[in-house]
């Protein structure tokens, strides 16, 4: 009886504890489908570059990670949370990771030790698998880098005891299961890599091919051959379709879904499929693109015009989306050679997209403006940067262009001071920009408009001196362009020497003999001069409508000039000034973004003596990242050239104002974010204006500087800028006859290294820079402690 009552209650004792196991297996694999799913939805990390794809092996690799930890022993759920905590980028993240790490300290004795370390394995993947090295990263000072090679080991060295515990205790038919679809995997992997590899070598003839006609191609474009450019593009799109579509097959869908080869696989055919698209685009442009049939004897052929723009337009568009293509393609799962070129071509695409658009954009408007049946007005100012002011020179000569149908004609020229007669005639008044008038409008520019260009915003200058025009002439205004010596001097070499009446013009002279030589030459007789001048700009003007220079030297000989501020240009229709900007002719004053330190004088003498002035800037910059303080001492050196006798009075005179012959008279201003302290001339205390402009400060003194004279100005700056892990800083350019000497040394009060912009110098616990100061630049300071 003993037996018979026995037996049944160990069949009971046995069912029970089945039953109890079964439960606890199905909580685990709903934690781990949990923890998958979560992991899925959450994470970004993507192997392959296929959405779905990535969400199944990021789901696979979580519960996989979550069923291993259930089993595993206790300390190793404290090295999971503790490490996701330690390495994850996510804020959330490491929250949540520090709460498993008390978890898993607390459940040392917890009967329910499955389900407890399946859950926090479930908590913790997804941290883990967020981008990034997170705290780690800033506590080792920057040294392992956000890469995905450092996130992989890290991720693999945390998840790795509990993995390894928990496949020893993982039953032993289980094991076998996985060992055998890992094979499976393997061997699906290698086969699909060997298609690959095999597909790859394929396409390396048609790749090279591609390559070597691409950069032919752009030789001879830049070499104005657009035929052979032409050929030669086709023949790249050839190469690059053949070796988009041997790696675009289906016979790559398995490759795509091979972790980190996926990534690979997926960036050649994104860079293949791109070149092809834009080398054929770029073909149809300089396919279509005819020089000497769009401008002919004065007139703009509208239909080639119209047939070049959808070209462009499409060419526009299509670099739009290789510029996103590649920059989709980029992925931290890139060996480094790889992702580099892929971030390089990035680069390049995305200055070309918006260059290009601005292209298509001008072409747009140009048509409108050239080809409007109505008429439409383009005035042309000609100023001099020897007698300087903001946005280059003194204005002494216009010439009003109008456009009917395609056909531009020179209708009108005109002296300042003719127009200054017209604007009292009808008593014109200022209407213009609130920044403008509260500056300038004390001048009287309304009347003097010689001195429309006091601004250094060419913009605002464009805008004020369209409006004082069509108050003169009754016509309105459509574009305008400003142009000085130097760039007359670049159309000379297109043109041909100009001879009228003596003063003989060329690519190589012309900026001196406009710039002083002229004065000279005529001292006695000033009408002849300008006479001589409006023939000079009459005589040019024709040469270049008559025959036009090839468009691609043409581009890349004003370049350099518009970029100094020396072309500048401003469509009414263009209300904006995007694409003035993007094509880089807008000579606008920079959208300050931390700070700008701009040097402008205003000579003040009606004179051309700036053509004898040099001025070197030296800036000593301290920043204070605890309190973001800045401190600049900036000091202006200007050395007078000019002799106190034997040159013109139009060079050297100061037109009744009583000084001593080659005096410089000027208004010297220092544009900045911050507030001025104090401001001294060669060592002693002076009165300075201070103003607001553009949203910043701008300070000024007047000087009076004796000839052949050295004069040191220093103007002190303090002030709060908000700033933290990078400084910005805008220096804008006065086009001058001379550059400006720049000379500038940026430290930190408090020991925060500084990360130079290009071209900077690193030493003596700051960074430095001595350049030519011959375009506007931007220089970028990241600050780290």
């Amino acid at each position: 009886m003993q037996t018979i009552v026995s037996a049944p209650r160990q069949r009971i004792g046995i069912r029970r504890s089945q039953s109890a196991d079964v439960s606890v297996d199905h909580r685990v694999e709903i934690v781990a489908v949990v923890g998958a799913l979560v992991a899925m939805f959450l994470s970004s990390s993507a192997p392959t570059g296929f959405d779905i794809v990535d969400a199944v092996y990021r789901g696979l690799f979580a519960g996989g990670v979550v069923t291993l930890a259930a089993t595993a022993r206790r300390w190793t759920w404290s090295v999971l949370a503790g490490g996701a905590a330690v390495v994850t980028a996510s804020l959330l993240g490491q929250v949540v990771a520090l709460v498993a790490l008390v978890v898993a300290v607390g459940a040392a004795r917890s009967s329910r030790r499955r389900v407890v370390g399946a859950a926090i394995a479930a908590v913790c993947m997804p941290a883990l698998l967020a981008q990034g090295v997170g705290p780690f990263d800033r506590l080792t000072g920057g040294l392992l880098g956000d890469t995905p090679g450092t996130s992989a080991v890290l991720t693999v060295a945390i998840i790795g005891p509990a993995c390894v515990s928990g496949w020893k205790r993982l039953p032993r038919g289980r094991r076998s299961t996985v060992r055998r679809w890992t094979r499976r995997a393997v061997v699906a992997a290698l086969v699909s890599a060997g298609v690959a590899l095999v597909a790859l070598a394929a396409s390396a003839p048609s790749i090279r091919s591609g390559l070597d006609a691409s950069e032919q191609a752009a030789g001879s474009g830049g070499d104005g051959d657009l035929e052979t450019a032409t050929v030669q593009l086709e023949n790249a799109a050839a190469s690059w379709r053949t070796a988009s579509s041997r790696l675009g097959g289906p016979w790559m869908l398995p490759s795509r879904l091979v972790p980190i080869l996926g990534q690979h696989v997926r960036a050649a055919q994104i860079a293949t499929g791109q070149a092809a698209a834009l080398t054929e685009s770029a073909s149809v442009v300089t396919g279509r693109l005819e020089p000497d049939a769009i401008v002919a004897n004065g007139r703009v052929d509208l239909n080639e015009l119209d047939s070049l723009t959808p070209a462009m337009d499409a060419l526009a568009g299509t670099v739009s989306k290789a510029s996103e293509r590649f920059d989709e393609a980029a992925s931290p799962w890139l060996i480094s050679p790889v992702g580099a070129r892929l971030d390089e071509v990035a680069d390049e695409l995305r200055p070309a997209s918006g260059i290009l658009g601005s292209v298509a954009g001008a072409m747009h408007v140009s048509r409108d403006l050239l080809g409007s049946p109505d008429g439409s007005t383009i005035v042309v100012m000609f100023s001099t940067p020897a007698e300087a002011r903001g946005s280059g020179g003194f204005v002494g000569n216009w010439a009003e262009f109008r456009s009917v149908d395609g056909e531009v004609e020179l209708v009108e020229q005109y002296r300042s001071k003719e127009l200054n007669d017209a604007l009292e005639r009808v008593d014109a008044s200022l209407r213009t920009d609130a920044d403008y008038t509260a500056r300038y409008g004390r001048f009287a520019v309304e009347r003097h408009v010689q001195d429309v260009t006091l601004s250094p915003d060419f913009p605002s200058v464009a805008r004020t001196a369209a409006d004082l025009y069509s108050q003169a002439t009754g016509r309105s205004v459509d574009a305008m362009l400003m142009i000085d010596p130097f760039v007359l001097e670049a159309l000379l070499a297109f043109t041909g020497p100009v001879d009228v009446d003596g003063l003989v013009l060329s690519g190589a002279n012309a900026s001196d003999e406009l710039l002083r030589g002229q004065y000279e030459q005529f001292a006695e007789d000033d009408d002849e001069r300008t006479a001589v001048l409006d023939l000079v700009a009459a005589t040019v003007v024709e040469r270049l409508l008559e025959e036009p220079p090839d468009p691609i030297a043409f581009v890349q000989e004003l370049a350099p000039l518009a970029e100094a501020g020396r072309l500048t240009l401003w469509f009414a229709d263009d209300s904006d000034g995007e694409i003035v900007e993007t094509l880089g002719v807008s000579g606008a004053f920079p959208e300050v973004q931390d700070d700008v330190l701009a040097v402008v004088h205003q000579n003040g003498g009606q004179n051309k003596i700036d053509t004898m002035l040099d001025r070197s800037v030296s800036i000593a910059t301290t920043l204070s990242p605890s309190t973001s303080r800045v401190h600049h001492e900036v000091s202006v050196v200007l050395s007078n050239e000019a002799p106190p006798s034997g040159l013109p009075p139009a060079l050297i005179g100061s037109n009744d104002q009583g000084l001593p012959l080659g005096t410089n008279w000027m208004t010297l201003s220092v544009y900045s974010a911050l507030p001025v302290r104090s401001v001294t001339v060669d060592g002693t205390p002076v009165a300075v204006e201070s103003q607001r402009e553009f949203g910043v400060h701008v300070h000024s003194v007047q000087l009076a500087l004796a000839p052949e004279s050295v004069s040191s100005v220093v103007f002190d700056l303090e002030g709060s800028v908000p700033f933290s892990d990078t400084f910005t800083m805008d220096v804008p350019v006065q086009p001058l006859s001379r550059p400006d000497d720049l000379q500038w040394m940026l430290r930190t009060d408090d020991g925060t290294a500084v990360a130079p912009s290009a071209s900077w110098s690193i030493g003596d616990g700051a960074v430095a820079i001595s350049s030519m100061l011959e375009q506007p630049q931007r220089f970028d300071f990241v600050l780290s402690p």
